[in-house]
């Protein structure tokens, strides 16, 4: 019963959350790119093709994004076929949204995630 009673009696203390250390070499290289050298960036997060068409997803970085504009990918400019925000069609993304892209280049493209998409 001392046992039980202790337990009950004792103030239950929350832990403080730890804070998390990341060393230099460890840190992504996002932070190191200079960005502001192309009209507008996207970082990819994800990509799915279905046919000759790519749908790729990601976060768009400096600039905005329209059915406008066009993905500078080896000398090459592919136009934008479709945005997505949220599953549906907006006509652009500014900088810090989130949403899908789809493109259908005549050649093939290989993107992962992580990389930094320029358009112009």
């Amino acid at each position: 019963m001392g046992l039980l009673f202790s337990l009950i009696q004792k103030p239950v203390q929350k832990e403080k959350p730890l804070g998390v250390c990341i060393p230099d070499h460890a840190k992504s290289n996002k932070q190191k790119i200079k960005i502001a050298t192309f009209p507008s960036s996207f970082e990819v997060d994800g990509l799915y093709e279905i046919k000759k068409e790519v749908t790729i997803t990601g976060k768009v970085l400096s600039g905005s994004i329209s059915k406008t504009s066009k993905l500078l990918y080896n000398d090459n400019r592919v136009l934008v076929k479709e945005i997505l925000c949220h599953g549906k069609i907006v006509d652009s993304l500014e900088k810090g949204n989130t949403g899908a892209i789809t493109i259908s280049p005549e050649t093939y493209v290989m993107f992962s995630r992580g990389n930094i998409l320029e358009f112009e």
